[in-house]
């Protein structure tokens, strides 16, 4: 069975080609700057294919109505409303009109962005028509928990763990808890630390006050929360290498920011631990910042009291591909 997966990173769309179970290419993919460059992706990825004709296509992380990690079969007008952002607007909502025209026979999406099946305890809010919506990378807290458990000798389904998904566009925590997603933060709107690119959790009041002030537009205000402010809206740059050569030539600023960043982040990973009662087995993290060496120490100061927290590496498109032979045989 030949498969092919698209996994949308932080940056790239990661096309691999599996023959069963055998990954035989994978090749990154820059996001195109409009949907409208959708089509010269697809021909590369065709040309990465040599020619072969995919059995099965599989793909995550759109903005769907679907909010649980079930399997939905692509179709022309599926994967056109989410292209067209009818369900929220988020980069990785090309995969999937993507994914179709290069696996035809049978294409799925699995694991969307939305993810709806938290407990009643997690999702109330104090606004009665209000409920927490969650918009996150669950699919590789998912992975990154049970790799945890498989290094540790523990069992998933009888373990409790916090994942951190740490990148310089989301950051996030998630508790897990004997085999299911707890909690876990909604960094797309803003719930928890700032990010190299996002501002994270403020106060509200500061929130209306901009956005009622005839400033800003809604457009600048969504930029305010993601994709222009955390780090980045502070020091001109979401890199942390370059933020900590600011640190050590004197910057006050750039240490002030920093030092609040690594605080966020072990806040958060404190909130997470608070919701498991304290019983915690350990502390994975995945995302690209998981192998900063330097953030990690940093972090491990705040909360090695809880456990350790353990860099972890995971591999999306082959559990992908796992999910996709797996539905195809059933």
């Amino acid at each position: 069975m030949k498969v092919l997966t698209l996994f949308p990173a932080e940056n790239t769309i990661e096309a691999s080609v599996f023959d069963g179970k055998s990954k035989i290419s994978s090749a990154n993919f820059a996001y195109p700057e409009c949907s409208c460059e959708t089509g010269s992706i697809a021909e590369k990825i065709a040309l990465q294919m040599g020619g072969m004709s995919a059995d099965v296509g599989i793909t995550c992380y759109s903005m769907t109505p679907q909010t649980c990690n079930k399997i939905t079969i692509l179709d022309n007008e599926l994967s056109s409303k989410i292209a067209c952002d009818a369900f929220g607007h988020e980069k990785t909502n090309i995969c999937p009109q993507i994914l179709l025209s290069l696996a035809p026979k049978k294409a799925m999406l699995a694991c969307p962005l939305t993810y709806g099946e938290l407990p009643p305890v997690a999702v109330f809010s104090g606004v009665p028509q209000i409920q927490r919506r969650i918009v996150a990378r669950t699919f590789e807290h998912l992975l990154g928990a049970k790799e945890l458990c498989r290094i540790t000798g523990k069992e998933y389904e009888q373990s409790n763990v916090i994942s951190i998904y740490l990148s310089s566009d989301e950051i996030s925590a998630c508790a897990h808890e004997k085999g299911g997603i707890l909690d876990i933060e909604d960094s797309y709107d803003g719930e928890g630390a700032m990010t190299p690119t996002r501002s994270g959790f403020f106060g509200q009041r500061c929130v209306y006050k901009m956005a009622f002030s005839g400033k800003y537009t809604k457009e600048q205000m969504l930029e305010k929360v993601r994709g222009k402010s955390g780090i980045l809206g502070h020091l001109g740059t979401s890199d942390l290498n370059e933020v900590r050569k600011m640190v050590k030539s004197g910057n006050k600023k750039a240490e002030n920011v920093y030092k609040a960043f690594v605080y966020g982040v072990a806040k958060s990973i404190g909130k997470m631990a608070a919701s498991l009662k304290g019983k915690v087995d350990g502390i994975g993290l995945i995302g690209s910042l998981s192998t900063d060496g330097e953030l990690v120490a940093e972090l491990k100061n705040y909360v090695d009291y809880i456990k350790n927290p353990v860099p972890l590496v995971v591999d999306p498109s082959s559990a992908l591909m796992e999910m996709a032979i797996a539905h195809k045989e059933n």
